[in-house]
């Protein structure tokens, strides 16, 4: 699963043994920073379920994307929020993603992409993101002392309902 992929119609990429199940591409001839891939191992083909998108693009540069989609009762929802795309956008579309999961017999969701917000207690949008996923019983389950930008920050993150297992993010 891969966001902000700069990604032109015309572009073309292979795997060997998956498939692109989803695909969002930069408007236009001109690259930018936008764009969702999903490559699927094509085995899992007819067991994984796209059942969610919703894109909302304000502007080239301030846009949000949620991707969900369900393997047997666990669902991953994949994020894009660019670093104009206010909270309130994110979240608004993140819950109607939690109301849709409820209709799909889920027992556990992972949320995870690049969400343009700095993992740092003292951040405010982190809290605040932090707190709006509490109330789904969701929680942070990456080692905040990871990075995962060329600036030694940690905006790719991951939540998930399945507090038990700890994923590590190695960029």
């Amino acid at each position: 699963m891969l966001v902000e992929t700069w990604t032109l119609k015309a572009d073309k990429y292979k795997i060997d043994n998956f498939t692109c199940i989803h695909r969002t591409d930069c408007q236009g001839e001109k690259r930018k920073p936008f764009g969702t891939i999903i490559f699927l191992k094509t085995s899992l083909l007819s067991e994984v379920q796209v059942y969610y998108e919703k894109q909302n693009i304000v502007s080239n540069t301030n846009h949000c994307t949620v991707i969900g989609m369900k393997l047997k009762t666990t669902s991953i929802c994949l994020i894009y929020k660019s670093q104009k795309a206010s909270l309130t956008l994110l979240q608004t579309m993140l819950h109607e993603f939690i109301m849709a999961c409820h209709n799909q017999n889920v027992n556990h969701t992972y949320f995870i992409g690049d969400f343009n917000i700095k993992c740092q207690p003292s951040d405010d949008s982190f809290a605040y993101l932090e707190n709006f996923f509490k109330q789904y019983n969701v929680h942070f389950i990456l080692n905040m002392n990871d990075v995962s930008t060329d600036h030694n920050s940690l905006i790719d993150l991951c939540f998930s309902s399945n507090n038990v297992q700890q994923t590590y993010l190695k960029v």
